[in-house]
């Protein structure tokens, strides 16, 4: 009897160890998968903030640009009724067309006046 008892004792012991080997293995696992997830997620991170300042730097530029259209817009329409002011007052025989622009261009016929005719 005892020795069967030394027998179950020593089967215990050998799973007990068996049981802890694979409980040390799971935590060993489980320990480097959290510092893999923990690697991938900065490595995401620093990605999200390298899109964000790209992002970022568009967007001011896209707003630079636009500043810089309204302002060269602003000056051709300046000088647009600026011309047309002094295009009427040397010619006052002929009235201009002010709601278009003072010329147009025509890919067939080149430089076109306001009426759409090449003759000035």
């Amino acid at each position: 009897m005892e020795e069967k008892l030394k027998y179950y004792k020593l089967k215990a012991d050998e799973q007990l160890g068996n049981m802890t080997r694979r409980m040390e293995d799971e935590v060993s696992t489980h320990v480097n998968q959290k510092e893999q997830y923990h690697r991938e997620i900065r490595h995401l991170q620093q990605l999200l903030k390298d899109k964000q300042l790209a992002l970022d730097t568009m967007i001011n530029e896209k707003r630079r640009l636009e500043e810089d259209l309204e302002t060269v817009w602003e000056t051709l329409n300046k000088d647009n009724k600026h011309m047309k002011t002094s295009l009427r007052s040397k010619h006052n025989t002929k009235p201009l067309k002010l709601d278009g622009p003072a010329f147009e261009y025509d890919s067939e016929k080149g430089l076109l006046n306001d009426s759409g005719s090449d003759d000035y």
